[in-house]
């Protein structure tokens, strides 16, 4: 079972958490997005800590609306593997 909720970016174990599944998911390939802008969800798996995160950022074109600024899903965190699917 996994669990979806909003989080906090501004609070620092959080953007930690962000950040360590935005290195495990997208490597070097792409810029550290700023997790203090937005919306920004963390999804944990039962059996561990966050398996995937999800942002969304305000857009600059259209009123009351956003765009998801970045996803990322891994299928592992330290030791613990959970299967998609």
């Amino acid at each position: 079972m996994y669990r979806i909720r909003e989080v906090d970016g501004f609070d620092d174990d959080v953007a930690d958490a962000l950040r360590d599944l935005h290195r495990l998911t997208f490597f070097e390939a792409a810029p550290m997005p700023d997790f203090d802008i937005g919306h920004w969800w963390l999804v944990s798996c039962d059996e561990g800590g966050p398996v995937a995160f999800a942002g969304l950022a305000p857009s600059t074109h259209v009123r009351s609306a956003g765009y998801f600024c970045r996803v990322g899903v891994c299928r592992t965190i330290g030791a613990v593997r959970c299967s998609f699917g």
